[in-house]
């Protein structure tokens, strides 16, 4: 233990009289966040580091290069589109495992039939969403031309909508874009 003499100091002592070691709160924010930085940069060189130890890169010239997308990049709305069909592909996926024979809904257990309209409720999330962007979109636009994608998607929302239903605030958008869909040649 030490004999030398403590000195107590009251908060209003520190505050009021900053000490020329101490930083402001701000600096020490913008310090903390910096260190923040720096670890995570080391953490990331050194994570690549192992990776290419284990697994070196077969081109010499791409160790050094960043890892990017590879293949063609997506618009947004590609991505969109491929995120809500992923989306009820996984939902119909469930829906075909939970009732294989394709059996009506009161010959199904109580769980299956909970599971099945859960997953029918996300199909019919996403068709409402969509239903109301691209009737919108088409309604706002009306000279518009879809791309083949795009134009197989909205005739894939309305069989969707037709199939599991949308919301009642959202049933005019289906009736517009069925009208399209019936209307257009795509």
């Amino acid at each position: 233990m030490s004999t030398e003499p403590t000195t107590h100091r009251t908060d209003s002592d520190t505050s009021a009289k900053p000490s020329a070691t101490q930083a402001p709160p701000h600096e020490e924010f913008k310090r903390s966040h910096s260190i923040i930085g720096r670890h995570l940069t080391k953490l990331r060189d050194a994570a690549f580091a192992i990776l290419t130890a284990f697994a070196p890169p077969e081109d010499p010239e791409e160790a050094g290069r960043g890892h990017g997308p590879t293949g063609p990049t997506k618009s947004l709305l590609e991505a969109r589109i491929d995120h809500h069909a992923a989306v009820i592909d996984r939902a119909l996926n469930v829906v075909a495992q939970l009732n294989p024979d394709h059996k009506s809904r009161r010959d199904l257990p109580e769980e299956a039939r909970g599971a099945i309209g859960r997953q029918e409720q996300i199909i019919r999330d996403v068709v409402n969403a969509e239903v109301h962007y691209w009737s919108a979109s088409i309604e706002g636009n009306p000279l518009i031309g879809l791309d083949e994608t795009e134009g197989a998607w909205v005739r894939r929302l309305v069989r969707l909508g037709d199939r599991v239903g949308c919301d009642a605030d959202h049933e005019e958008h289906l009736v517009f874009l069925r009208n399209w869909v019936a209307n257009s040649r795509h």
